[in-house]
């Protein structure tokens, strides 16, 4: 997981505190503090393994898809270097330009379906890291800890302090798998726009 995805992580948990209740006399409390690393909790939890396996299905899919199209494009091209010399400069540019066209849809064909295919490990990931504070949170709550750092934010930590192996075996027992969204070619659908009020 990137160190992006290990700030959002960090930021969405500290946002679970944030929305907690304040104390009655509103003055901060003394800090208890609690360490989860992130990366390796995502890295060893089931649900990932899944992830990363249906990514790289579909991904080799992909790739002997576009083996052979490769390959029927080079031999386009040898069948086109061959007609060189007996079509009229006009008819061979008219080839040329056709297949050109095919060499470009099938560049864009590649562009659109990596796309799809990292919105579709993106939106699996989002299920698996709302889970994931989820349980963070509640390991917070039963520790009694009123904040949750990152591990890779920290120089040092007692061990105690750190939930990491707690948060995976829940995270196990709990999610053992997540929905990997079959990817499409089409752009994921734009938000409605909020209606016009009548005047």
């Amino acid at each position: 997981m990137t160190r992006k995805m290990g700030t959002l992580l960090a930021g969405a948990l500290a946002a679970f505190f944030l929305a907690s209740p304040a104390s009655a006399a509103d003055k901060p409390p003394a800090p208890i503090i609690l360490v989860v690393d992130y990366d390796l909790a995502v890295r060893s939890s089931t649900a990932f393994k899944g992830i990363r396996t249906e990514q790289n299905r579909y991904a080799q899919t992909y790739e002997a898809e576009l083996q052979r199209e490769e390959t029927a494009l080079r031999d386009a091209e040898k069948e086109l270097a061959k007609q060189r010399s007996v079509l009229s400069p006009e008819a061979f540019a008219e080839r040329v330009k056709n297949f050109e066209k095919q060499v470009a849809g099938i560049r864009g064909k590649v562009v659109a379906r990596r796309r799809a295919l990292d919105r579709s490990y993106s939106q699996a990931m989002q299920q698996l890291t709302k889970v994931l504070l989820e349980l963070t949170f509640g390991v917070a709550q039963e520790r009694g800890a009123n904040l949750v750092l990152a591990k890779a934010q920290v120089v040092f930590l007692d061990p105690a302090m750190e939930i990491t192996k707690d948060v995976v075996d829940r995270l196990n027992a709990k999610l053992t798998s997540v929905p990997f969204p079959p990817p499409t070619d089409a752009p994921p659908p734009a938000a409605k726009a909020p209606a016009a009020k009548k005047k």
